[in-house]
């Protein structure tokens, strides 16, 4: 920003720049503050008094500023700050940091499907004490009872996806649980990597609302029914997900190159383990009716079919899940 405005002013002669500053005290000279006074005062006295010469070797001098950080683009962007300008004063509020990576983040949403007309991806954000765990194991928070806090859920395609997720870094304090912050390192994303269908999820969502409906209220929430069904709809089984944990990549690799060719392999290093997902329709036919059988008796697998996964590049307890590169 700095270099761009001194570019900006090294293309005018100090004669412009005289009449460019003249200008612009004449505007601000309405200005009601004596410190403002005194310093415009100064700087049109160093003007008209500074031979041509010392105003360039002056100016010259000024570069060493220019390396000196960060830009307010870099603060705003590390410190994730909300500027809310309110009768002139600036009111500066503290925020979740769900984007961890924002390079990771564009990647994996890149390599996301392309999404049919009826189609789109569904996101959850949660707090889960298991995160949180003091290290003899016992709950950091006592009200986050439950292991997967619901916060917030969301659907998107492909082109908003990223400003959809940068929408959920709101004031610290927007998310609660009983009355409490949630805390950062509670937080993780997921996703369902495989679409989710609109047109299924509207038709089950109906007959669900329809069965409610015919009898007496039960405190139930439509909008949640509805983000429910859609959760449910899986559109189409583009990957088959594997959850591993407590082994490493290394020592499933190798079997797994044994039982699927390697095309067909996409893994996710996670806070806790790994997600291999299974790629169907690159599976070649000599693997076909066997790899099911073959990897799911692999060690280490937790859960496995079309799961949610955490989002890669964003939060998962304060970790970044990424995708591996095989």
């Amino acid at each position: 920003m700095i270099n761009e405005i001194r570019n900006e002013l090294d293309s005018f002669s100090p004669d412009e720049l005289k009449i460019m500053w003249e200008e612009t005290v004449d505007k601000l000279k309405n200005i009601e503050s004596p410190k403002a006074t005194d310093f415009l005062d100064e700087l049109k006295e160093y003007f008209n008094n500074t031979s041509e010469e010392q105003v360039k070797s002056d100016w010259e001098k000024s570069k060493d500023f220019d390396n000196i950080g960060p830009t307010v683009d870099e603060y705003l962007e590390h410190t994730k700050v909300n500027l809310n300008s309110e009768n002139t004063s600036i009111k500066m509020h503290k925020c979740y940091e769900i984007i961890k990576d924002k390079t990771k983040l564009l990647e994996f949403i890149e390599w996301l499907p392309e999404l049919k007309d009826n189609e789109t991806y569904y996101l959850c954000l949660f707090a889960r004490n298991k995160y949180t765990r003091n290290e003899d194991g016992t709950n950091k928070y006592s009200f986050l009872k439950s292991d997967k806090c619901q916060l917030k859920r969301i659907t998107s395609n492909k082109e908003n996806l990223y400003s959809k997720i940068l929408q959920l870094e709101t004031k610290i304090g927007s998310y609660q649980e009983k009355g409490y912050d949630i805390p950062q390192e509670s937080l993780v994303l997921y996703i369902t990597v495989n679409p989710r269908d609109f047109e299924l999820s509207t038709k089950n969502s109906l007959i669900s609302l329809l069965h409610l409906v015919t009898k007496k209220y039960s405190n139930y929430n439509p909008h949640q029914i509805v983000m429910s069904e859609i959760q449910k709809s899986n559109s189409r089984k583009i990957y088959f997900d594997l959850d591993f944990d407590n082994v490493e990549i290394e020592e499933i690799l190798p079997k797994l190159k044994e039982y699927i060719n390697i095309e067909a392999i996409n893994i996710l290093k996670t806070r806790g383990g790994f997600h291999v997902l299974i790629e169907v329709s690159k599976i070649e036919k000599q693997y076909q009716k066997t790899w099911y059988n073959n990897i799911t008796k692999l060690p280490g697998i937790d859960v496995k079919g079309d799961n949610m996964i955490p989002v890669p590049g964003c939060t998962q307890g304060n970790f970044t899940p990424y995708l591996v590169k095989l």
